[in-house]
Order: C-alpha cells, then structure tokens, then sequence
C-alpha cells in the first residue's frame, strides 16, 4: 500500500475534486444575475470563480494587487488550480497549452507575475527579474489606469520535460507590438496621463552625474513628447510611487539581466536620443534649431545629423522614433531571454538555485534531453483583442477544436445569431492581432509596417558600421530589417496550436483609481452595473452554459491510444469494448462520449482514471506506459504520476480531417500504441504508425525473402488472424505508363549508383531508393518548367525584339520639350538635340538661337528636313526639278523648312550644295541618334 500511494500525483491527492462535478453539466442555468452574485462573493473572499472547468474568473483593482491575498500572494488574486490543471494536462497528455490571461476592463492590473508564481513549478528568479526589467517600457499612467499597458499581447513560453520540470523559458511581444502611438508620440493631452515609465525614470534624480552630464539631460517639461499632458509625476494615490526609486530598481533588474556597463550606456544613449529626437516633431520648427537638435541626437544614435534633417522628414522621424523604441524593446527581451536561458543552465549544472542563490552540485541527469511540451501564458492587455481572442475560441464552430469535436461526431449545441454577430464584430475590430490582413484594418497595418521598414532601412544604411544602432536594427546579420518579427510570438499560431485555458480579469468599478484609495477596505469598491456590463459584453452566462452543457471536454484520445493507456484497468479493444468499459465506470451520463476516431472526457471522467493508474500496482506483464511507475524506475519524483508512454516515430497523420492528430502539438509520446496488441488492419489511423525513414517502414527489409502470403493468397506472418483470415492477394502487372515512367526516372538519374543510396543514405530498401529517384525527378521537373516561365516572361521578349527599350511613339517624343530634354524625330529616328539646339548654327547663312528652335521641341521634323528627290532616289528619279512637297497643314513652323540645293531660297548658303542633306545633316544629326 505504500508504494501505491508513492504512486499518486501530488496534484490529485491535493486538489482532489477540482475536476467540477461528477454529472455531465451543470444542473441549472447560469443566468447574469446568479453570475453577478457569485462573482460578488468571490470578490468579497478574494478567490477565483470557476466559470468552467478550463476557465476561471477573478477581480481585481490596483488596490488588491497592492495586497497579500489568503494565499500570502502579493499582484491580485489568481486561480492556482487552473495554472496545476494546465500544468497537469501538459506534462500527462504531452499536449500544448496556452493559459490567456485576459482583462474584461481597462482598469484590471496585470496578473501575469502572481500567475507565473502560481504555477507547480520551479520558476528561476531571472524570469521575474526579465519581467520587473520590461515593465516601464510597455506601461504607462493613466487616469484609468495607474500602469496602463500599451501592448497588444505578452507571452511567456515555459518548456517542460515529461516530468513537469521546468527545462527553457521565453518572453516575446506578439507580432503587433507596441502602442507607441498613445505610449510615447501622441500621449493624449489630458492631466493624468504619461509616457511609457522607463522615460521618467531616466530623467529621474537616481541618474549618475556622469549619466546627466553626458546625456546633457533636462526636466521633463522639456521635451515635447513628455509635455503634452502637462503630467510629469506618477499618481499620488500610490503609496510607494516615486520615479527615483523605480529608477533604481530597474537599474538592478536591467543588470540582472546582462545590461550592464556599455550596454547600458548604450541603452540610456539610444532613450535620451529619442526624446531629444521627439522635440524636432514640430513643423513650425526653425531650421537652426532642428540642426542643432539633429547634432546632438546624432551623436547619441551613431548617425550624420544631416540623415535626420535633410534624408528624413518630420513624419520619417515621428516614423523613426517609434519603430527605435519598438527595437529597443525587443533587444531587452532578448538580453532578458538569454539571461533565463544561463541561469537554467546553472540550475542543470548545479551551480545555482532557482532562487538565485547557489546549489548543490549534484550530476547531470538525462531528463531533460527527451520530449518537451510548452505552456505559453499570454497576457492581453487589449479588452478588445481579448474578448475576440476568447470569444472566438468558445463560440466558433468553424476551427479549433470545437471543429475537431463537431467532425468527429460530439453533438454541439447551435450558437444563436446574436451572439455569432457579436463574436464576429469583436474579431474584425481585431483582426491584426489575429492574423487576419484581408480585411481593411490588416491592409493598414500592413501599409504602416512597409512605411516602417523603409524609414528605418534609409537610417540603418547610413548608421555607424560598428555602432548600438546598427545592432538593432539588423540583431540577425544579412536580414534586413525584421522588425515585428523577429523574436516575436505569433499569437494566432500559438493558440491554434494548443489547448486553450482562460483565465478573466473583471473590474469591479468604472470609478477612478484614485477614488479606490479613499475606500474603508480593498474590497469596497463595487458596481453592480458596471461588473453585469462585462459579463453580459463578453457573454459570459452563455459562455457557462454552452461550455459546461456541451464542449467541456478537456482531454481527448485516439481510439487505440485510449485502449493502451487504460488496458490496465479492464478496457477492452475495438468500439465496443471501450463503450462498456466506460458504462462499467458509470460515465454513463455524457462525462466520456466515444466519436468516430477519439474518444472526449471531461475533467472529472479524466482525473478519476488518471488517479486509478496512479495507484494501481505494477505487474510484471504490465505494458510500458500504461500506468504510472515509481520514482527510481522513471528517474522522476515519487510524489508525480510517472506516466510516460513508450515514444514511436510519427509515421502518418492519419486522418485527413485532422481528427486523429488534431491541430493541438502533441508529442510523440501521446500517440503510442500499446506493444503487445496484436496487429490489426481493422480500419485506424494508428494502424502504420511505425518507425521508420521517409515513413515507409523500418530501415532495412529484414523480411524480403519471407512469405507474406499462403498458396490460397491468405494473409499470414504478424497479422491478427481473427482480421486477416479470408484476405486475398490480387495480383497486377505494371502498365505501360508505369514503365515509361521507370525508364524516364532512371535515365535521368542513372548516375546516382544505388551502392551510395543504399550505405551513404542508409536506404536500405529498394522500394525507398527508388521513391527518393522519382522525387528527385520530380523536383528537376519542376525546376524546369518554372526555368521555362521565367524565361518565357523574361527572356523570350528581350530575344524577339532587343532594343525594345529604346522604341518611342511619336506621343511619347512629344513629351520632351523640356530645356535639358530635348527631342525630336526624322524618318523613323528619334534623335536627342539637347546639346545641339543651345550651339549657334546655321546653314541658311544666319546664325539660330536657342528661342528660335525652342518650338521645334518634340516635334516630328520630316516636314521640314526632306533630301531632294533625285539624291534620295537616285537612277529612278533623274529630273533634278521634280520635288515632292508635304501638306502645308502640318507646317507650324515655316521659317524652320530646310530646303537644299538650288530651289533654296537662300543664296549663297551651304543648304544650296545639292549634297548638303547627305553630307553635311545626316552625319550630324546621326551624332545624337537615340532610338527609332
């Protein structure tokens, strides 16, 4: 018995019962006054409400978050049992989870700390350091809000190896950044509201003289992005808010992390060189004064100031100054990652606690080198992108898994149209966020991030080479500019690619926050309209009861990985034996419903099997994985479950609906097959799940001389008898095409020997050799036929007619008349006389000025400029009086006719020599010949 218990989680002895209730659902409706009431009472206690089994709701004011809650937490109050449940489903299931931390109002503080402290885990002390350190870059002060967030979504994905323990760690921005907008270029100009704190602490008297003097700092009402509001100090109600003390701890937590000495200095550099640069926003601004500004900024950022007063707009540098702030966020969270990612590494080595002080040195284990799973805690501080990111995921049939479950066969209760209008006016108001850029808000967001990259590419060229500003804008060297997306999360990937917890934030006030000061308790504070308002916005009461009713099923399997983990407990194979294991266990009121390929249970139905494996004993014919093992067999603490399936090789996804490997990342372990079920060619998408290269089986035939078939053509070796008996085998010869084909694939690669396959690419069968040959044919046919396009679409016009770039219409000629462009056209030719017509010429005897050929400009001169008709046709023409004369009409110019020989009218002049056409005007005018 004692080494039974050894073998319960600590988790299900702990929180035994959190699952929710035994039955199916819930017993009554949720209504929003039967919500109001509890959610009051949850306030008034200081705990969460679970609105679901995977979704927790809880209140809290700055004033609460000041607090120490009954669980001696200071931040607000959290709901530890859905960060263990979480926790719990992704180191048993090996499946992805994503924890949204979402705000149903603008005044809700941040929980993201106290939550990450909540979890049953060993979290390293860098990673609160990297938090305390990012704080004042992406909060500011507000009138609703004494630390308003300005960021769209922050992240922290947690690794874990199988056995829960904490492996990796990072923070990253979501994809769409910063408010910069409303932080730092256009704070509203109202009383109460602040820049992005890190600003005032840098102004703060905590700076070095040092610092003050070479950064020539000055008060706050000095720089024009910081005097807007005309607010210069943090809010007064606050009983420890001072901007000098701020200061000094984020210069503690900034050294924590690794920005310390030149990177800090050139960190304080690049801050006071964008306030400095904000204060040439002004387009009044006289010139001497945005060049001396530009001087000083220039020196801070490493650049000429002439790239910022001439190469550079008013908007290029509003532009410049909000994507550098972004970029500087983005280079501390990545100092801030790497810091985490060393300290873990002392941690492994046992160099360091988790706390931060030193540890034992006890040895290496090989934990942490076997399968992983992630957790990401995302906070949204938006309202607006929270309540699309979580309506979404509750009320849209139409992916996620609730699509998984409606493909499957799980019946899903309708959402009304009402709520369906306000799900999709809620994720159009935040399609960015989601990844949506099809409609107009994504077209602009698109627009304003082209405009970024370019702003910000024209300053990076002409940034020192070996200077701070160069390494942040290009961190990943030959990239260009990746702004936004580099080192980011993308928000929409993350959460179609894990199971979705939510846990909600609710403000129980629309009052000021500095009225909540004044209250006789932290829990006074209370508006009953205001609290129904955010329930009946979000839907929160029909949330309840469509989840609790229908869709709060928190684990699912396939039907042969269902069998192996729970065979121990008396499930049977196939269909029908894992309906009547499940009536034997009393699931009998929709706590487990078995669809067409996996098998859905809710929270309750789950735990009570898990804690059944947990304490069952260990046999000696016990299947690997099927039950919880002890400490010392699996190198875990005895106090785990120790469930770890046997890991396989995924060999092919199944099905094509994605029901059997279902959009949720799984690891390899969740989709093992028990080792000692008898083969079976009974329809599943487990059924090849082998391993093996290229999916096509184990490296190397070590059966191709064996039988695979009897005389009568029956199946026979490792099938299942009871499945294969009655199995015949049809027999096809190759087809014509199919030989072709082969004779085509080895022509093409008759010089790849079969010898260097077989023991260089360790493609033993040749079945495998000869499908790596086709793919490679393949992908040179493929090149071929795109070479053939390009070529079409590049080449083939240039061969056709080469000089097509030098080819005008007489429209186009027209067109240049300008003084240093001027053109005209003769006989087919286009020629540029723009030299020509300023040089004082003449064969007329009198000299012509620039005026007089100014009107010829563009012109086609074949009225004006003709050879005589004897010279240009000479044996055909022998009468040297015959002459063609063209329509008057077209001669606007007539003082511009150049006639020659002797019905010139101009005696005595060149243009009278017979030959003077030919001789003297072709050979220079062929001199600014330019095109035909």
């Amino acid at each position: 018995m004692a080494n039974n218990q050894a073998r319960m989680s600590m988790y299900s002895v702990a929180s035994e019962g959190l699952g929710g209730p035994r039955g199916a659902g819930q017993s009554s409706q949720v209504s929003t006054t039967t919500l109001l009431n509890a959610v009051h009472n949850i306030y008034l206690s200081s705990q969460p409400y679970q609105l679901d089994v995977g979704t927790s709701l809880v209140v809290n004011t700055w004033l609460t978050a000041t607090q120490a809650g009954p669980d001696g937490r200071t931040g607000g109050t959290v709901d530890s049992a859905l960060a263990a449940r979480a926790w719990e489903h992704a180191r048993r299931r090996a499946e992805d989870g994503c924890i949204i931390l979402g705000s149903l109002h603008q005044s809700t503080p941040s929980v993201l700390a106290p939550f990450l402290s909540s979890l049953p885990m060993s979290i390293p002390s860098s990673l609160f350091k990297a938090l305390d350190a990012i704080h004042p870059f992406i909060h500011s002060v507000a009138p609703f809000n004494p630390s308003a967030p300005r960021h769209s979504a922050l992240g922290v994905t947690l690794t874990l190896n199988l056995a829960g323990n904490l492996t990796a760690a990072t923070l990253a921005l979501s994809q769409t950044g910063i408010d910069t907008t409303k932080g730092l270029l256009n704070i509203p100009a109202e009383s109460g509201y602040r820049a992005f704190d890190v600003l005032y602490h840098l102004l703060s008297s905590s700076s070095t003289p040092a610092e003050r003097e070479f950064l020539s700092l000055k008060s706050a009402s000095n720089y024009r992005l910081l005097a807007r509001s005309g607010t210069y100090d943090p809010p007064s109600y606050l009983p420890t808010a001072d901007d000098g003390a701020a200061a000094d701890d984020l210069r503690s937590a900034l050294k924590e992390i690794g920005i310390k000495g030149s990177a800090h200095r050139d960190f304080i550099s690049m801050l006071a060189g964008l306030l400095k640069l904000g204060n040439t926003l002004d387009y009044e601004l006289d010139e001497d004064v945005l060049d001396e500004i530009c001087e000083d900024v220039g020196g801070l950022l490493g650049l000429e100031p002439e790239a910022l007063s001439k190469q550079c707009t008013t908007e290029d540098r509003q532009t410049l100054i909000g994507g550098l702030y972004e970029a500087l966020v983005d280079w501390v969270i990545a100092k801030a990652n790497n810091a985490i990612k060393a300290q873990l590494a002392r941690i492994r080595d046992g160099d360091e606690s988790s706390d931060g002080g030193r540890g034992a040195r006890t040895p290496n284990t090989t934990e942490d080198n076997g399968d992983t799973v992630c957790i990401t805690v995302v906070e949204i501080a938006d309202p607006a992108v929270a309540k699309a990111v979580c309506m979404r995921g509750i009320f849209d049939d139409s992916q996620g898994i609730n699509s998984e479950m409606k493909q499957d066969g799980v019946e899903v209760a309708s959402v009304g149209p009402s709520i369906v209008r306000e799900m999709q006016s809620a994720v159009a108001d935040a399609e960015p966020e989601l990844g949506i850029m099809t409609g107009p808000a994504g077209r602009d967001r698109q627009h304003l991030l082209q405009k970024r990259e370019d702003v910000l590419e024209k300053v990076g060229f002409v940034a020192d080479d070996d200077g701070f500003l160069k390494k942040l804008l290009f961190p990943v060297p030959g990239q260009g500019i990746n702004l936004g997306r580099e080192g980011r999360m993308d928000l929409a990937s993350v959460l179609s690619s894990s199971r979705a917890w939510y846990h909600l934030s609710i403000h129980p006030t629309d009052e000021s926050p500095a009225s909540l000061a004044a209250l006789p308790s932290i829990n006074s504070a209370w508006s009953a309209g205001t609290v129904s308002r955010q329930l009946r916005s979000w839907r929160l009461p029909e949330w309840a009861n469509r989840r609790n009713k229908s869709l709060d099923f928190t684990a699912d399997f396939d039907l042969d990985e269902f069998v192996q983990r729970y065979q121990i407990l008396g499930c049977k194979d196939g269909r029908d034996g894992i309906e009547s294991w499940v009536l034997e266990r009393g699931w009998s009121n929709g706590e487990v419903v078995v669809g067409s390929e996996r098998i859905w249970m809710r929270e309750h139905a789950w735990w009570e099997a898990e804690s059944m494996l947990d304490m069952k004993p260990m046999g000696d014919n016990m299947p690997l994985g099927a039950s919880g093992m002890m400490g010392m067999d699996t190198g875990y603490s005895a106090g785990g479950s120790g469930y770890f399936p046997p890991q396989v090789d995924l060999a092919s996804n199944g099905s094509r609906d994605q029901l059997l490997n279902h959009q949720r990342n799984q690891s390899q372990a969740t989709l093992t097959r028990g080792p000692n079920g008898p083969p079976s060619i009974a329809p599943s998408g487990m059924r090849n799940v082998t391993a093996g290269d290229y999916g096509l089986g184990n490296k190397g035939d070590n059966y191709r001389d064996g039988v695979q078939f009897n005389p009568e053509g029956e199946f026979v070796n490792s099938l299942d008898p009871e499945f294969a008996s009655g199995k015949k085998i049809e027999e096809e010869k190759t087809t014509a095409k199919r030989r072709v084909w082969v004779a085509v694939v080895w022509a093409l690669t008759f010089w790849i020997p079969s010898p260097l396959l077989r023991y260089v690419g360790r493609m033993k069968r040749p079945d495998v050799r000869m499908a790596w040959r086709e793919k490679l044919v393949l992908c040179f046919c493929i090149l071929l036929i795109n070479a053939a396009i390009i070529f079409w679409i590049i080449f083939f016009g240039r061969i056709l007619c080469p000089n097509f770039d030098k080819v005008w219409s007489q429209s186009e000629v027209a067109t240049h008349q300008g003084d240093n462009d001027f053109w005209v056209s003769n006989r087919g030719k286009v020629y540029d006389i723009t030299k020509f017509y300023k040089i004082p010429h003449g064969y007329t005897g009198r000299e012509t000025t620039t005026d007089q050929m100014q009107p010829f400009a563009g012109l086609n001169m074949d009225p004006y400029i003709q050879p005589l008709l004897f010279k240009a046709c000479p044996g055909i023409v022998t009468d040297e009086n015959l002459a063609l004369f063209p329509n008057d009409t077209k001669i606007e110019h007539p003082e511009g006719v150049h006639t020659s020989g002797k019905r010139s009218p101009y005696t005595g002049a060149k243009i009278q020599n017979p030959d003077w056409y030919g001789s003297v005007f072709l050979p220079r005018i062929k001199e600014y010949y330019k095109g035909e």
